[in-house]
């Protein structure tokens, strides 16, 4: 698998955000809460998002982990630097692509998008720079509205040594269903969430300490993680990609003078 990120450093929560056209009831203030009914609607079919910081933050991607954004749409980052000079512009790309034509199987349109329990995930990368204004560009042609649930700005930890194959992705379904006397099989619908878990077992001694220090987070650290971050397969990227809290806190083990190992286990919003 291709080189695990770690994004345990929200930048977005300490930057002043502005986002004009938004609903009633419905602002920018949103994207800083980890409640995902809890979302910033911009009324149109494109959004600016901007973050402004007082001070340098290293940045290195930018994350919307639960967006209406459907096939057409769009998504540019520029960032800018203390002098408001831009450092980084990504250009126009596709904000949550479908797959890939030589993993297309002719049965549906060539961008469908792999959403995730009805809300999409967006993610762009980017080299790392110190940035104090970073902004963020969405359209999506024909939209009455882009609802947003979360704004996530940062570096990213990226171990040497990227996971284990056998890294598992599922769905946490909360329904319980039941047989009727009549013979039936009732369910009582209830919420559905992701689980991610994956291992680390050549972890180099200088990812020792970074990695110990996401451990002792704890369950209450949130963190959005893509086992395969700018794959060649935007579905499978998605697919392992997950904004969540781990389900333990983790333990490391001494595994020879060269490596250490771990297992994380993590549950989505």
């Amino acid at each position: 698998m291709r080189q695990a990120r770690i994004v345990s450093d929200n930048a977005a929560d300490r930057a002043l955000l502005a986002v004009p056209g938004t609903a009633a009831g419905l602002g920018v203030a949103h994207l800083k809460t980890d409640l995902k009914g809890q979302v910033c609607r911009v009324l149109g079919d494109v959004a600016t998002i901007t973050a402004t910081w007082p001070q340098d933050e290293d940045v290195a991607c930018v994350v919307l982990p639960a967006c209406s954004l459907g096939a057409d749409a769009k998504v540019r980052v520029q960032v800018f630097d203390a002098s408001d000079v831009l450092v980084i512009d990504t250009g126009e790309r596709w904000a949550v692509p479908g797959t890939t034509l030589g993993n297309w199987d002719f049965t549906q349109p060539l961008n469908v998008n792999a959403f995730s329990e009805g809300a999409a995930i967006c993610q762009v990368w980017f080299e790392p720079v110190a940035s104090r204004r970073v902004v963020i560009t969405l359209s999506d042609p024909g939209a009455a509205f882009i609802d947003l649930a979360r704004l996530v700005i940062g570096p990213y930890f990226a171990p040497e040594h990227g996971p284990n194959f056998g890294a598992s992705v599922s769905t946490l379904d909360m329904a319980k269903t039941s047989r009727a006397a009549s013979g039936d099989l009732r369910t009582d619908w209830a919420p559905k969430a992701a689980a991610l878990q994956f291992d680390l077992e050549q972890i180099v001694q200088r990812d020792r300490a970074r990695m110990r220090q996401l451990l002792s987070g704890g369950v209450g650290r949130w963190l959005f993680v893509s086992l395969c971050a700018e794959d060649a397969d935007p579905v499978r990227e998605q697919d392992y990609s997950l904004y969540g809290k781990p389900t333990s806190s983790g333990s490391m083990a001494y595994v020879n003078a060269i490596y250490h190992s771990t297992r994380l286990q993590l549950e989505s919003w």
